[in-house]
């Protein structure tokens, strides 16, 4: 009993993640699965309290319009690499390697250009794939 009860807000909380919409993602020749966050709920969250994600996992957030959308990594337990995407899919800006923070004071990044789309994924792809501001982002 007292395992349910432990467990009960794990999974409670895994089970957020479960409706979320999924797309695939092909930037240079590699998929990624992406959890697709359109919901102001779901682009707060994020990767947040996470104690992991696998290589192929992305989450993919979608705005309404283009912007300058800061990001930061509260409550994220893994460096991850962020990418700002136009509105025709090429990228704008990347920070790599963005470091987890657990501090009420953790630091906001911004990016270059406009955005409509950013994209989260493992830290160091960015790098590993040489991506580029102006390199083409695939997914419908």
């Amino acid at each position: 009993m007292r395992w349910v009860l432990f467990l009960s807000p794990f999974i409670c909380w895994a089970n957020a993640f479960a409706g979320m919409p999924v797309k695939d993602i092909n930037i240079k020749a590699r998929v990624f699965r992406a959890e697709v966050a359109s919901t102001r709920q779901e682009q707060t969250k994020g990767f947040m309290f996470r104690a992991s994600i696998s290589p192929d996992a992305a989450m993919l957030f979608i705005y309404d319009q283009d912007g300058v959308y800061p990001f930061w990594m509260k409550n994220v337990k893994f460096p991850l690499d962020i990418i700002w995407i136009d509105a025709a899919k090429k990228i704008v800006y990347i920070k790599e390697d963005f470091a987890p923070c657990s501090s009420g004071d953790c630091p906001v990044e911004y990016p270059a250009d406009p955005a409509r789309y950013v994209l989260e994924v493992m830290g160091g792809t960015a790098r590993e794939l040489g991506l580029k501001p102006g390199d083409r982002v695939d997914f419908d």
